[in-house]
């Protein structure tokens, strides 16, 4: 697999991309999901990186999946299934992002 080009926009995160052959699809995503499909429209895994310089950290990854399948009547219906998974970045893992909740939490209650 070989990422896409990576795509850097003045105020959103870099992001790289990786399309899916149909062999890649099923060795990587679908002998886990066991997708039934008629038809292979393609699938793309992406990666959201929170900044180009200095340590990176993976912000978000996701998933879409494109096939077709026969329903009942025999008529190919298409499928387009997205998965977002998004991770906290290290500011919110830390103790002055617990301050900061505490502090809200406190405010929040006083003006009840």
């Amino acid at each position: 697999m070989k990422p896409g080009d990576d795509i850097k926009k003045i105020d959103q995160p870099n992001t790289v991309g990786y399309k899916l052959t149909e062999s890649e699809f099923q060795s990587i995503i679908n002998d886990k999901l066991k997708i039934q499909y008629d038809e292979y429209g393609g699938a793309t895994i992406t990666l959201h990186l929170d900044s180009a310089n200095g340590p990176m950290q993976i912000l978000q990854v996701s998933i879409v999946m494109d096939y077709k399948k026969n329903n009942n009547e025999g008529k190919l219906i298409e499928y387009l299934s997205q998965t977002h998974t998004y991770f906290e970045n290290k500011k919110s893992n830390n103790q002055d992002a617990k301050k900061e909740y505490v502090d809200y939490k406190a405010r929040y209650k006083n003006n009840k």
